[in-house]
């Protein structure tokens, strides 16, 4: 990394001119937020002078809503901008590391497929000589019982003993230490959802769709499992 993309990199996160923005903002705004939340809490409207009185306070709110708006959003903004690009920076760095990774993981698993395979191939070479060196020796002994005048019984048990094979062959194969630990992993994919039975099926309710046709039916409509509560929007006249 160059010292520029070090800058940069630096430059991304929350600084401590941030912080005490951010501390200012709370000195600026927090009594008055305390303030107001009393008296929304505690304001009884039983007239029309409590009425316009909170009417008004309600304009109020509205502006220091705003002046919050204003002193933070710049801020909010700058970070989420920041995390953005730490997170894309971060991947930068670490995909490659993981995807280098899972390269070497596969091959070592083709290593270890093809050294086991190798094993048995070896193992069945070595089975087929000492078969056929028993089957020789097997035929020589019996030529020779044969030769000798030897029971027939006794010939045609040796010639049995050539078919069956008596020595286990073991192959030798080099024990792999690894730091890296290789267990069954399964993945997915859904090929037709409709065939999937329901218990794995995971519903959830678009309220955002819903809330926009109740209000396009101003609340004239009934919905399933749905329950419609009327309510008022505040707007603040200009």
């Amino acid at each position: 990394m160059d010292d520029i993309e070090t800058k940069n990199a630096t430059t991304r996160f929350p600084t401590l001119s941030e912080s005490s923005k951010i501390e200012a903002v709370k000195r600026e705004f927090f009594k008055r937020i305390h303030l107001y939340k009393g008296f929304s809490e505690n304001m009884v409207i039983d007239s029309d002078d409590s009425y316009r009185e909170a009417d008004e306070k309600i304009v109020e709110g509205q502006y220091l809503k705003q002046g919050v708006k204003e002193k933070l959003d710049p801020i909010v903004k700058e970070r989420n901008t920041a995390h953005k690009r730490a997170t894309a920076f971060r991947a930068s760095l670490v995909d490659p590391i993981e995807d280098g990774s899972k390269r070497l993981v596969v091959k070592m698993q083709i290593y270890k497929q093809n050294q086991r395979q190798r094993a048995a191939e070896e193992k069945k070479r070595l089975e087929e000589e000492a078969k056929k060196r028993q089957e020789d020796e097997c035929l020589a002994q019996a030529a020779e019982m044969e030769a000798n005048g030897a029971d027939p019984n006794a010939i045609d048990g040796v010639l049995d003993f050539a078919e069956d094979l008596q020595s286990e062959i073991y192959v030798p194969t080099t024990v792999l230490r690894s730091k890296t630990s290789f267990t069954l992993d399964w993945k997915i994919e859904v090929v037709d959802e409709f065939l999937v039975p329901e218990e794995f099926i995971i519903r959830t309710v678009n309220e955002k769709a819903i809330k926009k046709i109740v209000q396009d039916k101003k609340g004239n409509i009934k919905i399933p499992g749905i329950k419609i509560i009327e309510g008022e929007k505040v707007k603040r006249l200009k």
